[in-house]
């Protein structure tokens, strides 16, 4: 059997050889060695396409399942030797657990044994491995139907891989980084405007928040989800329809946007809850301004953010709508197409938009030139 490993970008197949039924680990282990000629004393550990660590014990079992890809990380691949805490998230049908994981060393850096093409090659595995995988198809014009678009979470969540959004493919490099390059420039804007709000507790609060970069209060966002959350109050959700429909609040606006969840907390029935197809972000921490883990939830999945800021999960969470070909949630779309516009550029004055939203984004532009 072939098994494909990935060392230090390099990626190749080592042959293993099966005897009485089984799968030799220590045999796989010495040919991988000279696949990519290793020296002899170094300390390897091997990764499946989910981070977790595979050993001689369950070695076999993994190769039984079909298609692996196997990440070797070597010792100096791994993080200096500094604690840190991560989080992890579990849940069945009916219940999530988020928990205060314990401690580690060792801990693999972001960009250690893994870049863009290797998360493509786990995708493209789990996708020809999964029946109906085959029949997946991106495009540029996001037609991903809803039932393709679940079928594909499913197999990446399932597998729990964290891939690469393919927004720069559809888009380019230049575009997928305006976010995280304009922000700093746009938020005291958003701030300012946010002044001229009428004013009640909770703008205050959003605008002494956002202006504040440190603290722990318990109460109240961080300061780039306050700026979020404020840039929503200023291009608040309309009524759907006619005129006579019901019109969604502010608040719960929010929540279609950004959840927070206290960590250690046990939830039976949050996809009931929150079950919305839409993509959101879930902030798990000790509070809301100590946030130490992100998610990007679509259909009911988790899907863990590779960013440690409010700012690059937020990032993700508006590419994900592009990567899994979801609209909008119809509370948030001028929002979200405020954003698409006037900050990543993209349809910019060809994007079916409200005058609100025409008019934020000429008043952001004059008051940056």
């Amino acid at each position: 059997m072939l098994v494909t490993v990935v060392c230090r970008g390099s990626q190749k197949y080592v042959k293993v050889t099966e005897t009485d039924g089984e799968y030799n680990f220590h045999q796989f282990h010495q040919e991988a060695f000279k696949r990519f000629g290793l020296p002899v004393d170094v300390d390897v550990t091997y990764k499946d396409s989910s981070g977790t660590d595979v050993d001689a014990d369950i070695f076999n079992e993994l190769l039984q399942q079909g298609n692996v890809t196997l990440t070797a990380c070597l010792d100096d691949d791994l993080s200096e030797d500094t604690e840190t805490s991560d989080t992890s998230l579990s849940f069945n049908a009916s219940t999530m657990i988020i928990d205060d994981p314990p401690t580690k060393k060792a801990r693999l850096t972001a960009d250690s044994c893994t870049d863009k093409q290797v998360a493509k090659n786990m995708v493209h595995t789990v996708l020809k491995s999964k029946p109906g995988g085959d029949k997946i198809m991106y495009d540029k014009a996001k037609t991903l139907s809803d039932s393709t678009r679940r079928q594909l979470i499913n197999m990446l969540v399932a597998n729990m891989i964290e891939i690469e959004l393919d927004f720069s493919l559809l888009f380019g490099e230049e575009i997928a980084g305006k976010f995280l390059a304009k922000w700093s420039t746009f938020k005291p804007q958003v701030i300012s405007e946010g002044k001229g709000l009428p004013s009640n507790h909770h703008i205050e609060e959003l605008i002494i928040n956002a202006q504040h970069e440190s603290g722990d209060d318990s109460t109240g966002w961080y300061s780039d989800i306050s700026a979020l959350l404020l840039l929503l109050h200023l291009l608040p959700p309309t009524s759907k329809g006619h005129k006579k429909a019901a019109r969604i609040s502010l608040l719960q606006a929010a929540d279609h946007l950004v959840r927070f969840l206290k960590m250690g907390t046990s939830i039976p029935l949050f996809w009931e809850k929150f079950g919305a197809a839409q993509p959101f972000l879930l902030c798990v921490g000790g509070n809301r301004k100590r946030i130490q883990r992100y998610f990007v939830i679509v259909d009911m999945k988790a899907i863990p953010c590779k960013a440690q800021t409010s700012v690059g999960a937020f990032d993700e969470l508006f590419k994900a709508h592009f990567a899994f070909g979801t609209s909008y949630s119809e509370s948030l779309s001028s929002f979200y197409v405020f954003i698409q516009t006037a900050i990543y550029k993209i349809d910019a004055g060809t994007s079916k938009e409200r005058p609100r939203v025409r008019e934020m984004r000429a008043r952001f532009l004059l008051g940056r030139n």
